[in-house]
């Protein structure tokens, strides 16, 4: 192995943000945030100008990937994201409880190290948890 090469780690949860970031969980139970801005001035990255295309972003084999397959590498995202911190990460639940009406990922969806204490689902949606 190379100075400096480390296992590729494998993303395992995706949520495109309308600001054309990318709120990623790694299997090694980190969260962070990529910024895809930069890559939209490149094909076939491109396509992904249309916030209904970006937002169609899903997870398969390790790595994200986009309908007309598209997707980047798991390395890539991994180096050039940074860290997501505690608000974030409560703010973008509270995000998908309103878009979903109940609690479709919870914290345990983005990694055990996360520590945010558990959403209540919005009234009226009481049902399972």
């Amino acid at each position: 192995m190379m100075a400096g090469s480390r296992n590729l780690l494998d993303v395992t949860h995706v949520l495109a943000r309308p600001d054309y970031k990318l709120l990623l969980a790694f299997e090694n139970g980190d969260v962070r945030i990529f910024d895809m801005r930069p890559q939209l001035d490149r094909k076939p990255f491109d396509r992904l100008r249309d916030p209904a295309e970006f937002a169609a972003a899903f997870v398969d084999l390790g790595t994200v990937c986009w309908p007309g397959e598209i997707d980047i590498d798991p390395e890539t995202l991994y180096d050039g994201s940074a860290p997501a911190d505690r608000e974030t990460l409560k703010y973008e639940l509270e995000k998908l409880v309103e878009q979903y009406g109940d609690k479709r990922m919870t914290e345990a969806d983005w990694g055990p190290d996360v520590g945010f204490e558990r959403l209540d689902p919005p009234p009226g949606n009481e049902h399972e948890r």
